[in-house]
């Protein structure tokens, strides 16, 4: 009896340990995991370069050159603005300048045409002086003529100047000349010395 459990023992045992080598074996067949050591590589997949930039830095390269043509910008955006600034004073300050000019023009002109309105009207009352002295000679003379001679020749005479004449001489004489003189004349100086004593 002894020796017949002794063998069945060990016949366990014998099949315990086939048990464990093969659990053992079981467990060896297994993949590895991905991301463990001893996992199949991409056969396909390229070796890695070590000469090739980080990618990080090349962002991080390519956003401070930015910055850099950004502030480059600014700075001659400030530049350009500060020229127009003062180009715009400039223009300001000749505006001015043609503003303080045209006003004198102006008043060189309102002078110019002053004097000349004041040569103008020295010509003017010189003539009329001159007018008058030569009516008023007229006058004279034909005051001293014989009434049938002086009306005669005023009937021939423009109505404007025989008007002037006649009312240069006293009236009694006036009156005495015009007797002689062409009716429609006559009339017609009548007509204008009646208008001026108005």
């Amino acid at each position: 009896m002894i020796s017949t459990f002794s063998f069945a023992a060990d016949g366990d045992q014998e099949n315990a340990g086939d048990e464990v080598q093969t659990g053992q074996d079981t467990k060896s067949d297994e993949a590895p995991k991905e991301g463990e050591e001893g996992g199949d590589v991409d056969p396909n997949a390229p070796p890695p370069c070590p000469e090739c930039p980080d990618p990080a830095k090349v962002v991080l390269i390519g956003l401070e050159d930015k910055k850099k043509a950004l502030l480059a910008e600014e700075e001659a955006l400030k530049e350009e603005r500060k020229a127009l600034e003062k180009f715009k004073e400039e223009i300001d300050e000749n505006l001015e300048r043609l503003e303080a000019l045209k006003k004198q023009i102006q008043d060189d002109l309102a002078m110019i045409q002053k004097v000349k309105s004041d040569e103008e009207l020295a010509q003017e009352r010189a003539k009329e002086a001159e007018f008058e002295k030569k009516m008023t000679h007229m006058a004279s003379v034909y005051a001293k003529m014989a009434p049938e001679s002086a009306g005669a020749v005023l009937s021939q005479m423009d109505i404007k100047v025989a008007s002037e004449i006649i009312s240069r001489i006293a009236e009694r004489k006036a009156s005495k000349i015009l007797e002689h003189v062409d009716k429609e004349q006559a009339a017609k100086i009548s007509e204008r010395l009646a208008h001026r004593k108005e």
